[in-house]
């Protein structure tokens, strides 16, 4: 009787002690709900703050082109721009970036937007090609950040939920991604709007500008300047087509840009987290993971896998110091019980590593970063790499292409200024609509058919660029559905020559995206640089040629990952023994 009673006392208090951890579990889960939505409160506006400036500042640079036609300060400001973020990155990042909090690095980057915004008030190489200077150094802070940024936020996430890092980090950077590429519909649209009702109100009858009369003696036809000929004749690019209507309708959309500008450094400054510099140093496959989702990321501080294991050494708690809630006690029960949410790493011979390792002085850490810039140039000598170098320009090409090259002797030319918000806000959409279907493409058919697709219709529009004769009875629409297609490909670009780097380069995945995204920029610089320097006509003929060496050199990597596939399987399978 006593063993029946002792087993039936154990059983109660078993039954009670499960009914009080539920009841505990059900008292944290308000504040733990509380605690989830305050999390997402700040990073929609922490993402809201990003689109507002980025739409500002990506629509004023498809605009380059053509309203700072003269001289070609437009074109130059921009390759001013993306040169400076690319030497910033592979030279200076290495070693600024770990001393950088994420907050002072995106509120400096802001700050270089909206001077560059302001520059184009007034532009003018004194004042224009300085902020572009600034802009680019800012174009990669911001982007190297961004990923501290998404990564505290996914420790915030894990904290609350039940699914692993990579997955919230995965969860965050997609919505900040579609926010990203949705700025090309926000400010295009704004700038098309002001021009086009300024233009209603200068103009009666026809909308389309007459060009001829905009030309000294009104002897060309836009079939002379415009389209493949287009040489930025100085007597053409001074033409009023490349002007909106009004100067104010300008001063107005360059208001509607900074005050854009200046709300998204407001909401940064009030609502973006403190997040401490460590939160670089705790997982470098969550860095890769993010920089899936950076359109313009470039050289980021990725530590070593020693770096790994010292962060391993550390207390539970150590993964939220860096955005100090290790103290609450809901974070720390949660670490306690799902310590292995975030391990699976794999582990290294760093035993040698003194406890302080990351304490280390600005002389050690300019040495590791040269030897790291030295590691990332034998890199890009690997012979796989050489060989994506072609993929990699191209998508910077194409790009660089339809927001430089089309807008200012296609849109522009023809039709007027006014035309290009539109025709950028079609290319904006229909890309970022692309880059969404081409996941669920790629599981079904691969990479192979849908890039070769997107190089065959790439192929197609140099053509249709160097053959099309342009006349003033030509429609808008030929515009729009250019930049549309245009704009399908550069999706199918940026997902498929992204998803191969892990395939390739599957010991080295850090450096070969931080080869993706610093040879894409160089393609972006390569276009802004020789833009007004060389006819249209022979511009598109030097497309045609590196469009064919990256298709030629995408083909040979992919069959050599295809015959290293089939010599494995040829190993591994028993019949062959």
């Amino acid at each position: 009787m006593s063993l029946q009673r002792q087993r039936s006392n154990t059983s109660m208090t078993a039954r009670q002690t499960e009914t009080t951890d539920k009841s505990e579990e059900t008292q944290e889960l308000p504040s733990n709900r509380l605690m989830r939505n305050k999390t997402r409160i700040t990073m929609i506006i922490y993402i809201f703050g990003m689109v507002l400036i980025f739409s500002a500042n990506n629509a004023l640079r498809n605009l380059q082109s053509s309203l700072n036609i003269e001289g070609g300060l437009g074109t130059t400001s921009l390759s001013v721009m993306m040169g400076t973020s690319v030497l910033f990155g592979v030279l200076v990042a290495p070693v600024v970036m770990p001393y950088v909090r994420a907050k002072q690095g995106i509120l400096i980057a802001d700050v270089t937007f909206l001077l560059y915004v302001a520059a184009n008030f007034y532009p003018d190489y004194g004042t224009l090609i300085p902020a572009s200077l600034l802009s680019g150094i800012g174009i990669n802070l911001f982007w190297v950040c961004v990923s501290k940024i998404n990564i505290y936020f996914g420790y915030r996430y894990l904290s609350y939920g039940k699914k692993g890092l990579i997955d919230y980090i995965g969860y965050i950077s997609g919505y900040f991604y579609s926010g990203y590429l949705s700025t090309q519909l926000l400010g295009n649209m704004i700038s098309f709007i002001v021009f086009k009702i300024s233009e209603s109100q200068e103009l009666t009858g026809n909308s389309t500008i007459d060009v001829n009369e905009t030309i000294t003696g009104g002897q060309f036809s836009v079939a002379d300047y415009c389209g493949a000929n287009d040489c930025q004749d100085s007597s053409v690019t001074s033409g009023a087509q490349y002007q909106p209507a009004s100067q104010a309708a300008l001063y107005c959309v360059m208001g509607i840009f900074a005050l854009l500008t200046v709300i998204g450094l407001v909401l940064h400054v009030i609502y973006l987290p403190n997040v401490g510099e460590g939160i670089t140093d705790s997982n470098p496959k969550v860095q890769i993971y993010s920089a899936l989702f950076s359109y313009f990321m470039l050289l980021a501080y990725l530590p070593g896998e020693c770096d790994i294991v010292e962060d391993e050494r550390r207390n539970d708690k150590s993964d939220y110091d860096v955005i100090d809630i290790s103290n609450n006690k809901d974070v720390a029960s949660h670490n306690n019980n799902n310590e292995n949410k975030s391990k699976g790493l794999k582990k290294q011979e760093c035993e040698q590593e003194p406890d302080n390792a990351e304490q280390i002085s600005f002389g050690e850490r300019i040495n590791q970063s040269a030897k790291g810039i030295k590691a990332l140039w034998m890199f890009y000598l690997r012979p796989r790499q050489l060989l994506l170098t072609f993929p990699y320009l191209q998508l910077g090409f194409n790009v660089a292409f339809s927001a430089s090259e089309i807008t200012r002797s296609y849109v522009s030319c023809v039709y007027g200024v006014a035309e290009v918000g539109l025709c950028m806000a079609m290319y904006g959409g229909v890309s970022m609509t692309s880059a969404f279907l081409c996941g669920k493409v790629m599981i079904r058919f691969g990479r192979v058919y849908p890039i070769y697709l997107a190089y065959v219709i790439n192929m197609g529009i140099y053509l249709y660029a160097l053959l099309w004769i342009p006349s003033e009875s030509s429609s808008i629409g030929l515009m729009y559905g250019m930049l549309c297609v245009s704009g399908f490909v550069d999706g199918i670009y940026q997902t498929f020559t992204a998803a191969i780097v892990p395939q390739v380069f599957p010991e080295d995945t850090d450096k070969g995206y931080n080869c993706w995204a610093v040879v894409t920029n160089l393609g972006y610089f390569i276009v802004y640089t020789w833009s007004t320097s060389i006819c249209m006509q022979i511009k598109i003929y030097m497309h045609i040629a590196f469009l064919c060496m990256a298709a030629a050199t995408y083909g040979i990597v992919e069959f050599q990952i295809r015959k290293t596939e089939n010599l494995q399987a040829f190993k591994t399978d028993p019949t062959n023994a």
